[in-house]
């Protein structure tokens, strides 16, 4: 069981600008649920605001993958 999970998103843009989540995160995200909490700090520089996002992100947010892993195919030497 899970003990209310706490990430922070940051950014200095407005409540619609994007941010990054880490595949972990949205990984944990998924199996803590309800106890997942994801605070959107915005607006960081000018005029800080704050909303929170509770439970599996993949349910709310748009996502778009950024990173790939990389290794060697067979054939490499």
């Amino acid at each position: 069981m899970y003990r209310h999970s706490r990430y922070w998103a940051y950014s200095i843009g407005g409540i619609a600008t994007s941010f990054i989540v880490s595949h972990n995160e949205l990984e944990f995200s998924r199996e803590a649920d309800s106890q997942f909490y994801l605070y959107r700090v915005f607006q960081l520089s000018s005029d800080p605001r704050l909303f929170i996002l509770r439970g599996d992100l993949s349910n709310q947010l748009y996502l778009t993958p950024l990173d790939f892993r990389a290794s060697f195919r067979e054939n490499f030497r």
